[in-house]
């Protein structure tokens, strides 16, 4: 199997960004604040240091393949796009989770709120 490296999308590898966030979690994140120099940090994403290089996301489009997702939520209602959901366990174009109290499907709402 052939692995082809696609260029990153808008990247500014010549400049650097001050970050600032006002989230009152924002020192909590700690999968967030992993980087190359960090010690006992599990992940690899590297997340704050390609904000500062200038990767950002934008005109990325990403689907999340989990259990429900609250499309209203505030968090990810401004970049929901309907095109790129379906309701796999449903069967229909709805992914909102099943809020009775035997369903377990609102991981999906966990996943993509991390991606926004």
């Amino acid at each position: 199997m052939k692995t082809k490296h696609l260029p990153p999308a808008y990247p500014q590898p010549n400049r650097t960004q001050t970050l600032n966030f006002n989230d009152p979690v924002w020192n909590s994140l700690w999968y967030i604040h992993c980087s190359d120099e960090s010690k006992g940090c599990q992940s690899h994403m590297n997340i704050v240091a390609a904000w500062r290089r200038g990767y950002t996301g934008k005109g990325v489009v990403v689907s999340v393949l989990d259990d429900g997702i609250e499309r209203e939520h505030p968090d990810l209602k401004p970049n929901y796009d309907p095109l790129a959901s379906y309701d796999v366990n449903g069967q229909d174009q709805d992914p909102s989770p099943n809020y009775s109290d035997k369903a377990e499907n609102y991981h999906g709402t966990q996943c993509a709120g991390m991606v926004a």
